[in-house]
């Protein structure tokens, strides 16, 4: 099974609002919590007011889908 698709299972159980966040990086709004595959990378940050903050890189997707889950629970205090 795809983390990616993984981690989408996990936070529609934990209820997270899918505003919130973008899972490949396209982000049609105003703030949003990101995942994206870019180049060997998979990038987390949070989307905000045009620019991009707290940037993290990972070289697994399992890896960087249990972070932005771990950070998007921890964030909106679920």
């Amino acid at each position: 099974m795809n983390c990616v698709y993984y981690l989408q299972k996990r936070l529609e159980e934990a209820g997270i609002p899918h505003d919130l966040y973008s899972l490949n990086g396209d982000v049609r709004v105003k703030e949003a919590y990101c995942l994206r595959k870019r180049g060997i990378f998979w990038e987390v940050y949070l989307f905000e007011r045009g620019r991009i903050f707290n940037m993290h890189r990972f070289l697994s997707c399992r890896k960087a889908c249990d972070y932005f889950y771990d950070w998007i629970v921890k964030a909106s205090g679920i």
